[in-house]
């Protein structure tokens, strides 16, 4: 039985949020967008995706906490109706300016989920990539509500991202506390409920004390935990993996599961080490893995709204002694965008068991074009697997190592 919920959940939960709006005293029209699950709020209000409170509300364990989920909801869009109503000068709200952390998936296909490509631009203007897979955003922190910091803001202050990103900083050294548990000697968490837990990422000073071997290892699991390690204390990584993974698949706003690697006071997606940390490399793997569905949900909804004909081929896994090995298809005839993967199982329309090749090789023979705008990136294969590319393929190129053969009774 499925536990996705239903459109009438959604459409019950939308009117109860619009309730709450009006009983705030919401003057303006709020339009109920079902496919969105959004609500447009009216008079240059802008919109608000109900996805995350929605998760929010039905993880709250009593009626109090879920009333105030959607109260903070709220408060946010009073209090961006009371800015442009009496705009502050940006010398009045820059002491509530922090840098925020946010999945940079999150961050970049956002443009998608609300069908709005000038979304790509606000996004821009407003956050900067961090460590490959992470993004750093400004945003106005009050005690009611945490609001991203727009474009017009910044363009009305006669300021960029990079001219405040420091000043920003300066407020986040002196408003965040960081103080690390030991879960167990070389193990360590942040979690102190200020939702401003991954931005400890932007002091890398504050880890130089933690009592770990070899280079710190930091994820940001959700807007409320980070965990730490260190990079050459294997006989931890499987217990640090098991913590990260379940924090993970329990938090309604998870954030990461890549791990992190701090390297001359800069942090870097962590090097596999040529497989000597299986625990480490799962962990990329299925950070990679929950990004790229989350994409592909997202992008198949945006192609079902514009009319585009396209396979989003899946990113899929096998797993062999707790290593995961990736794996995507790749048919004939079939337009498709292919997520990068360990190696792609091949179907041309000529051979009777379908080819496994490596993603190496597949780029060497293919030099397929990349799709524009997404995260984590995709490749564009016009009409699928092509003939002449499969018959290269299969003559001057090995199967992958380590991945199991394919028999002609199996589907790719």
């Amino acid at each position: 039985m499925s536990n996705e919920p239903t459109k009438k959940e959604h459409d019950d939960f939308a009117a109860l949020v619009v309730t709450h709006y009006k009983a705030r005293g919401w003057t303006h029209s709020i339009t109920y967008n079902q496919a969105d699950f959004s609500l447009d709020l009216g008079n240059n209000g802008g919109w608000v995706y109900l996805g995350n409170i929605y998760k929010d509300w039905l993880a709250a364990e009593t009626e109090a906490d879920k009333t105030k989920n959607i109260e903070i909801l709220i408060n946010s869009s009073l209090y961006s109706e009371e800015q442009e109503k009496n705009k502050k000068t940006f010398e009045q709200i820059l002491p509530d300016i922090l840098p925020a952390i946010r999945g940079r998936d999150y961050v970049e296909n956002m443009w998608m989920a609300v069908n709005d490509r000038s979304m790509i631009a606000e996004m821009a203007a407003i956050s900067r990539p961090f460590a490959e897979s992470l993004s750093v955003m400004l945003v106005v922190n009050t005690p009611d509500a945490i609001g991203s910091v727009t474009s017009d803001q910044l363009k009305d202050w006669g300021k960029t991202f990079d001219d405040v990103f420091p000043l920003a900083m300066d407020n986040l050294k002196r408003f965040k506390s960081i103080e690390f548990e030991a879960v167990q000697r070389g193990i360590y968490l942040l979690s102190s409920g200020d939702f401003f837990d991954p931005s400890a990422l932007l002091i890398p000073s504050a880890f130089g004390k933690l009592d770990i071997k070899g280079d710190v290892i930091v994820v940001a699991v959700s807007r409320s935990l980070i965990e730490v390690t260190g990079s050459t204390d294997r006989g931890n990584h499987d217990l640090f993996a098991r913590i990260v993974e379940g924090e993970y698949s329990k938090d309604v706003r998870p954030v990461s599961l890549m791990p992190l690697v701090l390297k001359n006071g800069k942090w870097y997606p962590a090097d596999s080490a040529q497989g000597k940390y299986p625990a480490i490399d799962r962990l990329k793997t299925l950070h990679t893995l929950n990004t790229y569905q989350n994409q592909k949900a997202t992008l198949e909804e945006y192609f079902k709204k514009t009319g585009r004909d396209v396979f989003v081929a899946t990113f899929d896994a096998i797993e062999d002694n707790d290593k995961l090995t990736s794996f995507s298809t790749l048919a004939a005839n079939i337009s498709t965008l292919l997520p990068q993967t360990d190696v792609v199982i091949l179907a041309p329309t000529d051979m009777t068991v379908p080819l496994v090749r490596s993603w190496q090789d597949v780029m060497t023979v293919c030099k397929p074009v990349t799709e524009p705008n997404t995260y984590p990136q995709r490749y564009v294969f016009p009409k699928g697997i092509e003939k002449d590319w499969a018959d290269r393929l299969d003559r001057e190129f090995e199967h992958p190592q380590g991945f199991p053969e394919l028999k002609p009774s199996e589907k790719a």
